[in-house]
């Protein structure tokens, strides 16, 4: 609807242009409008790279998470070393279940554990290196959430700057509709008796 009472306008122009609150509260609705076209872009803008990415390196995350939380399972089972490693036990399918902020705390947590487990020097048999678990292990683990970090970082950033376009959207259709509605379908009224077919025709725009 905007655009086309902006094409009528402008094709009418010679036969409002002299009256100066129409043509000021006219230019403001153009203003608005232009202001719309200019957000569009970003509301429009494809987000399925940023989802790909993200997709692809949660999915990562949970590979390099499995095998650890796997040795460690079996670890707690020769060493019952607490309640702390044993919460960090979880199946895969639990894993694969948590939101992208909680895997990140979830991996986060496990990598200070392991950490701890791979440095201990006073018990070689409690040592967690005998079951597999590798520095490289770790570092992979830690690197590759580093990476998701910054995928999820990036996909909060551009919903959250989307959500702000459109609210600042709307508040501009709405602001221009009131202005239609309580100011320029009003003045426009002068032209119900000098160009009603001009004047019938802007209210069956306005009106749709």
């Amino acid at each position: 609807m905007f655009e086309e009472i902006n094409s009528f306008m402008e094709s009418n122009l010679e036969k409002w242009n002299s009256i100066q609150e129409i043509r000021r509260t006219y230019d403001e609705f153009i203003n608005n409008l232009k202001k719309i076209k200019e957000l569009q872009p970003e509301l429009e803008r494809d987000l399925s790279p940023v989802r790909k990415e993200l997709q692809e390196r949660r999915d990562l995350l949970l590979q390099k998470i499995f095998p650890v939380v796997n040795i460690l399972e079996v670890y707690t089972e020769d060493h019952k070393p607490g309640k702390k490693a044993l919460s960090l036990i979880i199946s895969s399918k639990k894993l694969e279940s948590l939101g992208n902020r909680k895997l990140l705390l979830h991996s986060e947590r496990l990598s200070k554990l392991i950490n701890k487990y791979l440095h201990r020097t006073e018990n070689a048999e409690q040592d967690i290196k005998r079951y597999g678990l590798t520095q490289s292990m770790l570092d992979e683990l830690n690197s590759t959430a580093k990476q998701f970090l910054s995928s999820v970082q990036l996909r909060e950033d551009v919903v959250s700057y989307r959500k702000r376009t459109k609210k600042k959207r709307d508040g501009l259709i709405l602001t221009s509709r009131k202005l239609l509605k309580k100011r320029l379908n009003k003045l426009m009224t002068v032209f119900s008796g000098t160009h009603p077919s001009f004047y019938q025709e802007y209210f069956r725009i306005t009106n749709q």
